[in-house]
Order: structure tokens, then C-alpha cells, then sequence
């Protein structure tokens, strides 16, 4: 059973004493240091600088803008087009908080365990469904009025289930899907002369049947906007000036269907190398004037996304965005660095006496004993109880190598003519099996540990105490593979003295 999964049945047994007990891992001070090397910037982050840098030498002003708006914002710039921009978005949804009873199957436990008055309890209760208190405070707030430690408030809330199976209940509240949606206010909020240039950059939510290359849910964009004496053409230029100091000559498309929250005839879609990377227009004159917005407004919204795509040769939106889960790729040599010790010791003295005894006797014939070190509190053997056999099993050498995307286990030498190929263009991690399984034994005996480590057959990395990250091996896994089978067969004796 992997650690992980013992944990999540530990926990649905006994939470409280599942979560103490693992946490004491993550006391004191552990063995951290910074790797020195210097980290790398999402590509979304650099365009949006890259984008930034050009807006303010053009005289545009960064404003953040709400993510979170009302319904009623859509109604009043789109019109009649409203429901269809609606259907698009997210809704935010609020769970109820219900009227909660302590009944006398709840009270007997909870006294059994503290001396809570119960009259306090309701009354916590009663202000939480008034809202006099916080949803993030409730815990806290068991703690402070009921003078109990945080163990016994998990306790008292783990048994009210009508907390747990709630039904959100939708707001009016939604998502932002265009940043039109927190133009108007904003710039109905503004008193400043024109022209007012400003431009903004976060995530935008769209209720997308399905996420695919072209297609997210959430994806990062750019908008930016400017009021005053314009008309479109004036925009036209603006946005080739734009797109021309990204060095990328753009083109424009009038929109066969024009959406009712730009003026008529004025939408059009910017392209660039058969790509749309931006779609803009003149604001409707009557959707400003349902925010009292005397002046012309163009907009443009860049998609960062698709810019990025073609000026970086990426085919997948996702990747984009989220290179962490699609798309990535992985040197050779990224991930031979990746490749680590699950439990490394910090005798290394040890380690080396052990793997050098091991590949000195690694022949004798079995069964068979031999020592590796002999001190005042424990002493160390190889041993092998069979017979007819060898001290060391014959993967036990096999050091781990990567090669085309595909990490293996393989031996010094071999005729195979795969094994070969993998030697000589492959990238050594100078790691062999026994040196990994000897780094677990000598950690285990700093933690106090005594009796016998053995390893037999291998099939995986963690059988010799190695791993990799997440992502590394989901991307092996999407076009190569892990090869480390081998019968290793060794065991290391670890008695007291």
C-alpha cells in the first residue's frame, strides 16, 4: 500500500489523529537550500510584460478590474443579445446556512469529550446562520467562545452531516467573460478629461462545452480601451501601431455578425498569419449611455493566448497556459536532473563503505555473510541465505540512464545492441540501484532502525529509492517510458551490537 493511500484511510478512520500524527513530519527544520539557479518566468507573464512595456511607451495606464460582476452589467450592454452572452458565463453560487439543532445524540458525545455548554453552542449556531459570524471564522470562533482546543471544535462540527451535504444556491453574481463587462463601470467611473488610455490583464471565464487546443474555460488575456475623439479607423491604427511593435504585421476583418454591444459596422476581427489574435470596435453608443459615458469608446482585446502560440511555434492553447499538465517538453538532460533520492542519508562515508563491499563480494557464492562495518552501536552485513546463488543479485549495478524521453536500468556493458545505443547516446545519471538502495539502509539506520532490507525483483523506480516529479512522468508517460526491471536480490543486515 503507497503511502499516500495508507494516509487517506488512516484519515477516514481516525481524521484528528491521522492529521497530528502525519504532521509531526513537518516540524522543526528540515534540509532545505535554494538550488541556486535561477527561476524561469511563465511565457504568459513574459508577454504581458512584453505588451505592458509597449502600452505605457504609447500612453495607455494599467487599472485592475473586478473579476466578479452582477447580471444586470450584461443586460445593459448587450440588449436583446444578453441571454446568449449570459448562457456563456459562471455563475457564482453561495451555500445556505441552515437552522442547526443539537439533538441528544450529538450532545452526548460532545460532553463526553469537553465541558461545553450546549446554550453557548446554539448560540454560535444561531449568530453563524445571521451572519454575525464568518464561514472562514467558525472554527475559531468554537475555539475563542467555547474555551476549547481546536481538536475538540474539528470534533464538535464533525457531527452535524446537514453541514456537509449542502446545495449551493445561485447568486446574480457571475464571472467575467469579456472585460467589457468592467469597461463600462470603470470608465463611467472615471472624471478625467479625454482621451483616457487605459489597458488591464487577468483571467477571463467562459462556459465552454469542452477544453481542447483552441478551447479553455479560464484562459489570461488583454484588454485595453480608449476615450475620447476616436472613431475606428483612428482604432485601426492604433492597433496596427501595437501589433507592429510585436512585430507582427496584422490585418483586419469586418465581423458578418456584429454583437449589440459595439456600435454597427464597427467590429472587426485582427488577424495575423491566418490566425484571429484580436477582436475590437467602437463601443454602442447605447450601451454607454446606459452608463451616462458621453464619449466614444474603442476597444481591443489581444489574445495573448493565440499571440503567444504563433510567435512561439505552440499548437495547443493549453500548453500556453498550462505547460505544467500539456504539452511540455522534457530534455534528456532535464530529466536525468529531475531523477532523485526518495530517502537520502547523511553518513555518505557509510553509503560508499556499503556499495564498495557489495561490488567487491558481489560474486561470492551463497550462502554467504560479510561484513561492511562493524561499530560500537550497530553493525552492518551482506548477506544471502540461499544457496546455489551470488551475494548480489545481477541488476544490482545497473545504473539509471535517460534516452529519448525514456528513462532505463541498464548494466555497464551488453552486447544487446539497445543497450548499447542507450550507453553510448544516452544520459548517464551515475546513480546505480545499490547506491540508491544503500542511501534508503543508512537512512533507516539514523532514524533507529534494526533488522533486514532486502530488494528482489525491481519494476519500478521507488523499489530502489528513486523517484521523479509529477510532471516529468506524466510526460514520460505520453510518449516513452520507465525500463528499470532487473533482478537485484540483495540484502543488508542491520543488528546491534
Amino acid at each position: 500500500m503507497d503511502d499516500y493511500r495508507r494516509i487517506r484511510e488512516e484519515a477516514r478512520k481516525d481524521f484528528e489523529k491521522t492529521w497530528k500524527k502525519e504532521s509531526e513530519k513537518v516540524q522543526g527544520r528540515g534540509n532545505f537550500t535554494f538550488s541556486g539557479k535561477k527561476g524561469r518566468r511563465h511565457l504568459l507573464s513574459f508577454y504581458v510584460m512584453e505588451a505592458e512595456d509597449i502600452l505605457l511607451d504609447m500612453g495607455f495606464s494599467e487599472v485592475q478590474v473586478s473579476p466578479i460582476w452582477d447580471e444586470s452589467h450584461v443586460r445593459k450592454q448587450y440588449g436583446p443579445e444578453a441571454p446568449a452572452i449570459l448562457d456563456r458565463l459562471y455563475y457564482l453560487a453561495t451555500l445556505p446556512r441552515p437552522d442547526i439543532a443539537i439533538s441528544q445524540d450529538i450532545q452526548e458525545p460532545i460532553q463526553d469529550r469537553t465541558s461545553v455548554s450546549m446554550d453557548d453552542l446554539q448560540s454560535i449556531f444561531r449568530d453563524y446562520k445571521r451572519g454575525a459570524i464568518d464561514s472562514g471564522e467558525l472554527i475559531e470562533t468554537f475555539v475563542q467562545r467555547l474555551s476549547i482546543s481546536t481538536e475538540d471544535a474539528l470534533f464538535i462540527l464533525s457531527l452535524f452531516p446537514q453541514l456537509e451535504h449542502l446545495i449551493p444556491e445561485a447568486t446574480s453574481k457571475t464571472l467575467i467573460s469579456h472585460f467589457t463587462t468592467a469597461w463600462f463601470p470603470t470608465l463611467a467611473a472615471i472624471h478625467e478629461e479625454p482621451p483616457v488610455c487605459l489597458y488591464t490583464s487577468g483571467w477571463r471565464f467562459r462556459r465552454e462545452q469542452r477544453e481542447d487546443a483552441s478551447h479553455l474555460r479560464a484562459h489570461y488575456n488583454l484588454s485595453f480601451v480608449v476615450m475620447g475623439d476616436i472613431q475606428i479607423e483612428d482604432g485601426k491604427d492604433m492597433v496596427k501601431e501595437f501589433f507592429s511593435r510585436l512585430g507582427m504585421n496584422v490585418t483586419f476583418t469586418l465581423k458578418e455578425n456584429q454583437p449589440s454591444y459595439y456600435a454597427y459596422n464597427t467590429n472587426y476581427e485582427v488577424f495575423y498569419r491566418g490566425m484571429e489574435v484580436a477582436d475590437m470596435g467602437m463601443f454602442s453608443p447605447v450601451a454607454l449611455a446606459n452608463y451616462h459615458i458621453p464619449y466614444p469608446v474603442f476597444n481591443v482585446g489581444p489574445g495573448l493566448g493565440r499571440i503567444i502560440m504563433l510567435k512561439e511555434g505552440i499548437e495547443d492553447i493549453r500548453q500556453v497556459h498550462f505547460p505544467e499538465f500539456y504539452g511540455k517538453q522534457y530534455a534528456d538532460e532535464e530529466i536525468c536532473e529531475s531523477l532523485y533520492i526518495i530517502k537520502e542519508a547523511h553518513n555518505q562515508s557509510l553509503v560508499k563503505a556499503l556499495v564498495e563491499t557489495a561490488h567487491h563480494y558481489k560474486d561470492e557464492p551463497s550462502p554467504c555473510s560479510v561484513p561492511v562495518y562493524d561499530g560500537d552501536h550497530y553493525r552492518i552485513t551482506l548477506i544471502e541465505k540461499e544457496e546455489n546463488t551470488r551475494l548480489i543479485g545481477p541488476a544490482a549495478f545497473n545504473e539509471l540512464y535517460v534516452y529519448e524521453g525514456s528513462i532505463y536500468g541498464v548494466p555497464a556493458s551488453s552486447k544487446k545492441k539497445s543497450i548499447q545505443t542507450i550507453l553510448e547516446k544516452g544520459v548517464p545519471s551515475h546513480l546505480s540501484y545499490l547506491e540508491a538502495f544503500a542511501q534508503a539502509v543508512v537512512h533507516a539506520i539514523e532514524e533507529g532502525e534494526r533488522g533486514e532490507f532486502r530488494i528482489g525483483m525491481v519494476n519500478r523506480l521507488s523499489d530502489i529509492n528513486v523517484d521523479i516529479p509529477t510532471h516529468i512522468r506524466e510526460y514520460i508517460r505520453s510518449q516513452g517510458k520507465i525500463d528499470v526491471r532487473g533482478p537485484m536480490f540483495t540484502t543488508v543486515s542491520i543488528t546491534e551490537c
